[in-house]
This record gives C-alpha cells, sequence and structure tokens, in this order.
C-alpha cells in the first residue's frame, strides 16, 4: 500500500468525483428518455392535456431518477465518501507532527456531530429532500406548466430538454454544448463536489479539535479557476498560523462577506488576469469554519492541521 503523503485525500476525491461525472453523462441520457416517457403519458393526439396522474408527476421523476441508474450511481460515490475518515486518519498519522492513536482518532471522528452533519447534507442533497426540492420539483413544475398550458408534445419536449439536457452555444463558429440549468451532470456533480469537500473539511476540522492544532498547510493544485484567496494561501509561507488566517479573511471576506475589490494574480506563470478577493468564497466564511468552507464553491484544495 502506498505511503500517504499531502495529496492522498485530494486525488482520491478527485478521482471518486470524476468517476461518478462519468457515471452521471450515462445517467443524463437514460435520464432524458425516461423524462419524454412521462411528457408522453399526457400526449392526446399532437398536444398535451391535463390528466389525474398531473398530481404525482414527483413520484413519476423519481421512479424515472432510479431507472437512469442515477440512485446506483450516487450510492456508489457515498461509499466512497465512507473512506475519507480512514484516510485523513492514515495520512495524519503519518504526516502530522502530533502523536496519534489511529483507533482513538477514528473512533472520534466517527462520532464526531460536525462530519455526521456534513455527512447527512450530501446525503440528503443528492437522494433526499434536498433533491427532491433543488432538482425533482422544478423539473415537475415545467412539465406542469408545459401540459396545463396546452403545448404540443414536440414544443413540450423541446423546452424539456433545453432545461435539463444540453445547451448549445457557438465558440469561433463551432458548436459548444454545455449542461443546462437543471442537468443531472451539473446539479448532482457540483452538489457531489462541494458535499465531498466539505466532509472532507469537516474531518479536518475534527482533527483540529481532537489535538487542539493551531497551524495548517494549505495543499491542493492551482488551475485557471483557482481563488484569489487560495491562490494567496498557496503563496504564503507554511504551515500558516490561525493569525495569519485571520489577516487573510479580513482582506478576503471581511465578516464573513467575500470582498468585491479587486486583485490581478496569474497561476503557474501564466497571464495575469483580474478577479474580485472574494470571488468564489460563500458568505459566512469565518476563521471557525475555514477549514470546511476554504476557497468557497467547488473548491478542491485541503487544510492539513498541524502543530
Amino acid at each position: 500500500m502506498a505511503q500517504p503523503h499531502d495529496f492522498s485525500v485530494i486525488d482520491f476525491i478527485a478521482e471518486i468525483n470524476k468517476t461518478y461525472g462519468d457515471k452521471l453523462t450515462i445517467n443524463q441520457r437514460d435520464l432524458e428518455k425516461e423524462l419524454i416517457k412521462i411528457l408522453a403519458k399526457y400526449k392526446d393526439g399532437d398536444v398535451l392535456k391535463f390528466n389525474a396522474d398531473l398530481a404525482n408527476l414527483e413520484d413519476e421523476i423519481v421512479k424515472a431518477l432510479k431507472k437512469s441508474g442515477y440512485l446506483g450511481s450516487t450510492n456508489q460515490l457515498l461509499k466512497d465518501m465512507g473512506s475519507i475518515i480512514a484516510l485523513n486518519v492514515d495520512k495524519y498519522s503519518y504526516l502530522s507532527k502530533t502523536k496519534i492513536q489511529k483507533d482513538n482518532l477514528q473512533n472520534y471522528l466517527i462520532n464526531h456531530k460536525a462530519i455526521e452533519f456534513y455527512n447527512d447534507l450530501t446525503v440528503d442533497n443528492l437522494k433526499g429532500a434536498g433533491m427532491r426540492l433543488q432538482y425533482v420539483k422544478p423539473v415537475a413544475e415545467m412539465i406542469r406548466q408545459n401540459v396545463l398550458n396546452g403545448l404540443t408534445f414536440e414544443q413540450a419536449t423541446d423546452t424539456l430538454l433545453k432545461k435539463v439536457g444540453w445547451e448549445r452555444t457557438l465558440v469561433d463558429g463551432e458548436a459548444v454544448y454545455k449542461p443546462a440549468p437543471l442537468n443531472l451532470t451539473r446539479y448532482a456533480g457540483q452538489v457531489a463536489k462541494d458535499g465531498i469537500n466539505q466532509y472532507n473539511g469537516a474531518v479536518n476540522q475534527g482533527v483540529k479539535d481532537r489535538y487542539k492544532l493551531t497551524k495548517f498547510n494549505y495543499v491542493g493544485r492551482e488551475k485557471e479557476t483557482t481563488r484569489a484567496v487560495c491562490h494567496h494561501l498557496r503563496g504564503m509561507q507554511m504551515p500558516i498560523t490561525e493569525d495569519q488566517l485571520k489577516i487573510v479573511l479580513d482582506e478576503y471576506c471581511p465578516n464573513g462577506t467575500p470582498s468585491d475589490k479587486q486583485e490581478t494574480i496569474s497561476i503557474n506563470g501564466g497571464k495575469e488576469h483580474t478577479v474580485r478577493k472574494g470571488g468564489g468564497m460563500i458568505p459566512g466564511t469565518y476563521l471557525d469554519n475555514f477549514t470546511i468552507y476554504r476557497g468557497g464553491y467547488n473548491c478542491e484544495h485541503d487544510v492539513f492541521w498541524t502543530r
């Protein structure tokens, strides 16, 4: 078995998210077919007409998600997410300057309330009430509106696919497709990435709490979309103290409000570009929750606490 290293946990998270994204692409294709079948239930000649099934539309969409393979893909992702505690225990035991008893730390983290909260939140947003509210309900309302407006089946199908399928744009004369607002790969992919990274952040916070650690290394690679605050932290001498982090947050997210001030940065020696200092950061990011929120939405960096 390979020895743990600085990137071992974030590389694992990137790998399971990529695998999940690949599966979602297949699930998305099959979901589109299932949703069109649902539309066809309201077809009367060339147009859509109301019938009693419209009241059960949310349940029908949940069944369509299951038939698409989405729940199977998501269950595997959540099972993989369950390995993050053990991976962090190995990493801290091997790399930390703190004497750690692995079994004691593992049991502590398994029973840590914040870690349990972020686990449950991710599950809820991918499979439970959160998924039903943020994804199932908007899709159902769109189908209901199309039926009640008496659109033709062809019109309703086109409208549906523009919202749950792929948006076509032209870039330099070439057709480029990106996920539409209710595309499954877009919704579930983003929820999974943020949810798992915040869950991992809660695990790091748990280790910090357990051993009263006060310094950290900000771990991760930089790319074109790297946030200004992440670029700044990655450029600092490690380890970073809590006092130093407070100064950084006062500049980039003062009083929990992402700063709109501009900053010019260059990633990996590339072309300079101007960004908002607080761009992408989650409102309400403070010293106490930075380990969990880090650079904000879509941030792939890791806070590794040490002495």
